[in-house]
């Protein structure tokens, strides 16, 4: 459409039949001449004008306005676009291209991986740890590292480091940690050196280790 064209009489008048701004005026007559064009030559039907009307968001009458405002006539097929020699020159302008933007992937499902606890100690296998470690503090403590850590499978494993580490300097002198803590850090693979095998007959310390456990069980 030319320049020239928006400043028409028709334009004003489909503009004020319109009750809007000229702009809506000039897209709608924009709108029918690429209709007329790609019709060859102007003729439509009313289907035509049904779509043009649907397109510009029109809720009427549009035939009938664009014939009242002179840009469509009655014609044996239906009607007829009137261009003028300032109206249009019905040349193609670019077709528009719609853009669809694709519809978003669905979401994968996220797998939620069910954290499967540590099964209940045996409190059996637990009790045989408990009496034939030298000290008793901190039970709950100690029971529930047992637990997570799964040590009924290595309970003879345990009993027999216990009995080795009896011999030890350390315990002999009564450093020895709590069960807690002597779990926590697996102690039971702790090696006994040589010199620690010849404090094994040792009354002193055998006492001193009772000592203890009595002090300790005081508050177990």
């Amino acid at each position: 459409m030319r320049r020239r064209t928006y400043g028409h009489p028709r334009m004003f008048l489909l503009a004020a039949r319109l009750g809007g701004p000229r702009y809506h005026a000039v897209g709608l007559v924009e709108e029918l001449d690429q209709l007329a064009l790609r019709r060859g030559g102007g003729a439509m039907t009313a289907h035509d004008i049904a779509i043009l009307a649907a397109t510009a968001g029109f809720d009427g009458d549009l035939a009938g306005l664009l014939a009242e405002t002179g840009w469509l006539v009655p014609d044996d097929t239906g009607w007829r676009y009137v261009a003028t020699a300032r109206t249009t020159s019905l040349r193609a302008r670019p077709e528009r291209t719609v853009v669809v933007a694709p519809a978003p992937a669905p979401a994968q499902a996220q797998t939620t991986l069910a954290l499967v606890a540590p099964p209940a100690p045996n409190d059996a296998e637990f009790g045989r740890f408990w009496a034939a470690y030298p000290i008793r503090r901190d039970r709950k403590k100690s029971r529930e590292i047992w637990r997570v850590k799964r040590l009924d499978r290595l309970i003879d494993v345990i009993l027999a480091s216990i009995e080795r580490q009896r011999t030890t300097r350390a315990w002999a002198d009564g450093y020895v940690q709590h069960p807690s803590r002597w779990l926590r850090d697996e102690r039971w693979n702790d090696e006994t050196t040589a010199r620690s095998a010849a404090v094994a007959a040792d009354p002193a310390r055998d006492e001193r280790l009772r000592a203890l456990r009595t002090w300790e069980n005081t508050d177990a």
